[in-house]
């Protein structure tokens, strides 16, 4: 497979930081460019407040990325919230983002937030966050892994990920009040093209066939929103880079080859 020129920028979502991309990154090629980045209010970027709205999250990362590669143009493979950022960035500068690649992203306006997540698993997880935050119970990773992931419970990379968020959980880089700001940027996020539609032509949408943490429908949506934007479902939980890297890596890189 031919390797992109440019560099492509990770992007996680809701309640985590860089670190839980996990061994994501390790299965790029060494020929291409990583930019791995935390949204403001997490990991390295905890002590920034979050924004309520997307396009502050894209301001605040244009100042978090290099800006000769800003200028030459990047890629981004963003999570759930790292999609909709990613997709809000080339909105309002597509000279920065040449494509997108969004996983388990949604957009509608607030009064349609429901249809956008699956409510039963929204409450678990964060009831789980706040029982770790405030009694140190560590519920959370084991919860998160087995709402987001589809593998199977027998599987060792199932209890290598849920170690793994265990481990990250006790040194917790996301505050419940950047969760909650988050969660109020994303619900409130409705993608706009209509000036531009062609510009949908560089999004690729990734579905996750068995998410439990939002509907698949709702990723139908999406790529309703966004006209000329291709969609694409894979056999996968929420986190699909957890299930399926191969996968997301090939289909993404093929994409992107498209706009270099």
């Amino acid at each position: 497979m031919s390797s992109v020129k440019s560099p492509i920028l990770l992007l996680r979502g809701i309640n985590s930081d860089s670190r839980y991309w996990l061994d994501f990154p390790d299965e790029f090629s060494d020929e291409i460019k990583l930019l791995i980045v935390d949204l403001p209010g997490t990991g390295k970027n905890i002590a920034s407040k979050t924004p309520l709205s997307i396009s502050d999250h894209v301001n605040f990362l244009r100042n978090e990325i290099n800006a000769e590669d800003l200028s030459r143009g990047i890629h981004i493979i963003g999570l759930s919230l790292g999609g909709m950022i990613a997709i809000q960035w080339l909105s309002m500068f597509p000279n920065e983002i040449k494509s997108v690649t969004a996983m388990s992203s949604t957009g509608g306006k607030i009064y349609s937030s429901i249809r956008r997540i699956n409510p039963v698993n929204w409450f678990k997880l964060t009831f789980s966050i706040a029982t770790d935050k405030i009694f140190r119970t560590n519920s959370f990773s084991k919860k998160l892994v087995s709402i987001v992931t589809n593998i199977h419970n027998n599987e060792p990379r199932k209890n290598w990920i849920a170690t793994k968020f265990s481990n990250l959980s006790m040194e917790s880089r996301v505050s419940i009040f950047s969760t909650f700001r988050q969660i109020i940027a994303a619900s409130n996020w409705s993608p706009d093209f209509s000036d531009s539609p062609e510009l949908g032509k560089r999004v690729l949408l990734l579905k996750a066939k068995y998410d439990r943490f939002i509907p698949p429908k709702a990723v139908n949506r999406l790529h309703n929103m966004i006209p000329n934007s291709v969609l694409y479902e894979i056999p996968s939980g929420h986190q699909i880079s957890l299930s399926h890297p191969d996968e997301v890596i090939e289909l993404s890189i093929s994409h992107f080859m498209d706009w270099e």
